[in-house]
Protein backbone atom coordinates (compact mmCIF):
# COMPACT_ATOMS: atom_id res chain seq x y z
CA UNK A 1 0.00 0.00 0.00
CA UNK A 2 1.14 3.28 -1.05
CA UNK A 3 -0.09 6.75 0.55
CA UNK A 4 -0.05 9.44 -1.22
CA UNK A 5 2.91 11.37 -0.34
CA UNK A 6 4.69 8.75 1.38
CA UNK A 7 7.20 9.32 -0.93
CA UNK A 8 7.67 13.17 0.17
CA UNK A 9 7.93 11.53 3.88
CA UNK A 10 10.73 8.93 2.92
CA UNK A 11 12.65 12.37 1.65
CA UNK A 12 11.88 14.07 5.34
CA UNK A 13 9.05 16.26 4.21
CA UNK A 14 6.56 17.25 7.17
CA UNK A 15 2.68 16.27 5.20
CA UNK A 16 1.54 18.60 7.76
CA UNK A 17 -1.17 15.98 8.32
CA UNK A 18 -1.70 12.62 9.66
CA UNK A 19 -4.07 10.13 8.12
CA UNK A 20 -6.88 8.24 9.97
CA UNK A 21 -8.18 6.24 7.45
CA UNK A 22 -6.90 4.12 4.82
CA UNK A 23 -9.67 3.78 2.21
CA UNK A 24 -7.48 0.96 -0.14
CA UNK A 25 -7.29 -2.25 1.61
CA UNK A 26 -4.67 -3.58 -1.63
CA UNK A 27 -2.03 -2.27 -3.71
CA UNK A 28 -3.84 -0.07 -6.13
CA UNK A 29 -0.90 -0.21 -8.68
CA UNK A 30 -0.38 -3.45 -11.35
CA UNK A 31 1.08 -3.41 -14.97
CA UNK A 32 -1.15 -3.60 -18.10
CA UNK A 33 -0.47 -4.58 -21.67
CA UNK A 34 -2.08 -4.66 -24.88
CA UNK A 35 -3.79 -7.88 -25.97
CA UNK A 36 -1.19 -10.27 -28.01
CA UNK A 37 1.53 -8.64 -26.54
CA UNK A 38 4.90 -10.82 -25.32
CA UNK A 39 4.44 -9.57 -21.84
CA UNK A 40 2.28 -12.09 -20.00
CA UNK A 41 4.53 -11.86 -16.70
CA UNK A 42 6.34 -9.52 -14.54
CA UNK A 43 9.32 -11.32 -15.45
CA UNK A 44 9.07 -10.49 -19.05
CA UNK A 45 9.09 -6.35 -18.27
CA UNK A 46 12.82 -7.00 -18.11
CA UNK A 47 14.34 -4.16 -21.03
CA UNK A 48 10.98 -2.94 -21.82
CA UNK A 49 9.38 0.59 -21.36
CA UNK A 50 6.83 1.04 -18.39
CA UNK A 51 4.54 4.05 -18.69
CA UNK A 52 3.64 5.64 -15.28
CA UNK A 53 1.16 9.21 -14.89
CA UNK A 54 4.60 11.10 -13.72
CA UNK A 55 7.77 10.64 -12.67
CA UNK A 56 6.92 11.75 -9.02
CA UNK A 57 4.15 9.59 -9.06
CA UNK A 58 3.85 6.77 -6.43
CA UNK A 59 3.67 4.33 -9.06
CA UNK A 60 7.25 4.44 -9.91
CA UNK A 61 7.79 3.20 -6.49
CA UNK A 62 5.49 0.67 -6.79
CA UNK A 63 7.27 0.00 -9.88
CA UNK A 64 11.04 -0.29 -8.90
CA UNK A 65 9.87 -2.37 -5.49
CA UNK A 66 7.84 -4.54 -7.95
CA UNK A 67 10.85 -5.17 -10.13
CA UNK A 68 13.28 -5.45 -7.64
CA UNK A 69 11.50 -8.05 -6.24
CA UNK A 70 11.71 -9.89 -9.94
CA UNK A 71 15.23 -9.74 -9.42
CA UNK A 72 15.83 -6.66 -11.76
CA UNK A 73 18.15 -3.90 -11.39
CA UNK A 74 17.26 0.01 -11.76
CA UNK A 75 18.47 -0.20 -15.30
CA UNK A 76 16.42 -3.28 -16.16
CA UNK A 77 13.26 -1.42 -17.16
CA UNK A 78 12.95 2.10 -18.51
CA UNK A 79 9.97 4.28 -16.74
CA UNK A 80 8.29 7.05 -18.98
CA UNK A 81 5.82 9.93 -18.18
CA UNK A 82 2.50 9.49 -20.21
CA UNK A 83 0.46 11.12 -18.11
CA UNK A 84 -2.91 10.34 -16.85
CA UNK A 85 -5.97 8.35 -18.24
CA UNK A 86 -6.31 8.93 -21.93
CA UNK A 87 -2.87 9.72 -22.84
CA UNK A 88 -1.69 6.92 -21.04
CA UNK A 89 -3.51 4.77 -23.02
CA UNK A 90 -2.64 6.64 -26.23
CA UNK A 91 0.80 5.71 -25.01
CA UNK A 92 0.14 2.08 -24.96
CA UNK A 93 -1.70 1.70 -27.74
CA UNK A 94 0.57 3.52 -30.24
CA UNK A 95 3.43 1.51 -28.77
CA UNK A 96 5.47 4.42 -26.97
CA UNK A 97 5.59 2.15 -23.94
CA UNK A 98 5.50 -1.47 -23.78
CA UNK A 99 2.97 -1.49 -20.17
CA UNK A 100 1.73 1.04 -17.97
CA UNK A 101 1.54 1.11 -14.50
CA UNK A 102 -1.38 3.44 -13.41
CA UNK A 103 -3.67 3.57 -9.95
CA UNK A 104 -6.98 1.53 -10.40
CA UNK A 105 -9.03 4.00 -10.80
CA UNK A 106 -7.35 5.12 -14.00
CA UNK A 107 -7.98 1.56 -15.60
CA UNK A 108 -12.06 2.37 -15.02
CA UNK A 109 -11.29 5.72 -16.75
CA UNK A 110 -9.65 4.29 -19.70
CA UNK A 111 -12.87 1.74 -19.65
CA UNK A 112 -15.29 4.71 -19.69
CA UNK A 113 -13.44 6.30 -22.77
CA UNK A 114 -13.31 3.00 -24.88
CA UNK A 115 -9.97 1.48 -24.37
CA UNK A 116 -11.24 -1.52 -22.56
CA UNK A 117 -10.49 -3.72 -25.49
CA UNK A 118 -6.61 -2.83 -25.60
CA UNK A 119 -5.49 -3.18 -21.87
CA UNK A 120 -5.44 -6.52 -19.66
CA UNK A 121 -4.24 -6.18 -16.68
CA UNK A 122 -0.99 -8.35 -15.13
CA UNK A 123 -1.13 -8.68 -11.60
CA UNK A 124 1.52 -7.62 -9.18
CA UNK A 125 2.29 -9.18 -5.95
CA UNK A 126 -0.71 -8.62 -4.82
CA UNK A 127 -0.08 -11.37 -1.92
CA UNK A 128 2.64 -9.03 -0.39
CA UNK A 129 0.89 -6.45 -0.24
CA UNK A 130 -2.50 -7.48 1.32
CA UNK A 131 -3.95 -6.31 4.53
CA UNK A 132 -5.57 -8.62 6.61
CA UNK A 133 -9.35 -9.16 6.21
CA UNK A 134 -9.99 -9.59 9.71
CA UNK A 135 -8.98 -5.95 10.29
CA UNK A 136 -11.35 -2.95 10.83
CA UNK A 137 -12.05 -0.10 7.89
CA UNK A 138 -9.50 2.09 7.58
CA UNK A 139 -6.97 0.13 9.45
CA UNK A 140 -3.04 -0.39 8.59
CA UNK A 141 -1.67 -1.76 11.25
CA UNK A 142 2.46 -1.80 12.16
CA UNK A 143 3.02 -5.11 10.65
CA UNK A 144 1.47 -3.51 7.48
CA UNK A 145 3.64 -0.47 7.13
CA UNK A 146 6.99 -2.33 8.07
CA UNK A 147 5.92 -4.30 5.46
CA UNK A 148 4.99 -1.40 2.52
CA UNK A 149 7.88 0.49 3.70
CA UNK A 150 10.19 -2.76 3.00
CA UNK A 151 8.59 -3.26 -0.10
CA UNK A 152 9.50 0.40 -1.49
CA UNK A 153 13.03 0.53 0.46
CA UNK A 154 12.48 3.45 3.00
CA UNK A 155 12.43 1.63 6.23
CA UNK A 156 15.73 3.79 6.55
CA UNK A 157 14.02 6.88 5.75
CA UNK A 158 10.80 6.11 7.50
CA UNK A 159 10.94 4.95 10.96
CA UNK A 160 8.00 6.12 12.55
CA UNK A 161 4.36 6.11 10.36
CA UNK A 162 2.88 7.81 13.05
CA UNK A 163 4.37 11.02 11.46
CA UNK A 164 1.73 10.48 8.94
CA UNK A 165 -0.91 7.62 9.88
CA UNK A 166 -3.03 6.81 13.04
CA UNK A 167 -5.14 4.11 14.01
CA UNK A 168 -6.71 6.29 16.62
CA UNK A 169 -10.11 7.23 14.72
CA UNK A 170 -10.78 3.57 13.69
CA UNK A 171 -12.84 3.06 16.43
CA UNK A 172 -14.97 5.56 15.94
CA UNK A 173 -15.06 5.32 12.10
CA UNK A 174 -16.04 1.47 12.48
CA UNK A 175 -19.32 2.19 14.67
CA UNK A 176 -21.75 1.41 12.23
CA UNK A 177 -23.97 -1.66 11.25
CA UNK A 178 -21.76 -3.06 8.36
CA UNK A 179 -24.52 -5.85 7.55
CA UNK A 180 -27.28 -3.23 7.52
CA UNK A 181 -24.75 -0.79 5.41
CA UNK A 182 -24.72 -4.02 2.78
CA UNK A 183 -28.56 -4.57 2.72
CA UNK A 184 -28.82 -0.47 1.46
CA UNK A 185 -26.18 -0.87 -1.15
CA UNK A 186 -28.14 -4.09 -2.78
CA UNK A 187 -31.83 -2.56 -2.35
CA UNK A 188 -30.31 0.47 -3.85
CA UNK A 189 -32.30 1.83 -6.96
CA UNK A 190 -30.96 4.70 -8.91
CA UNK A 191 -33.88 6.95 -9.83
Amino acid sequence: MLLPGQHRAAKGIDLGIITPFLFNRHAIYSFAVKPGSTIRELGDLRSKRIGVPSLGDEAVWFVRATLQDQGFSGQDATLIAVGPVAQAAKALISDEVDALSPPDIQYGLMRALGFTRNLIAIEARKDKLQIGPNQKWGEYSRADWDFSLQYIGVTDKIKDPGRFYTNDLIGDINAFDQGKIIEQARAFVLK
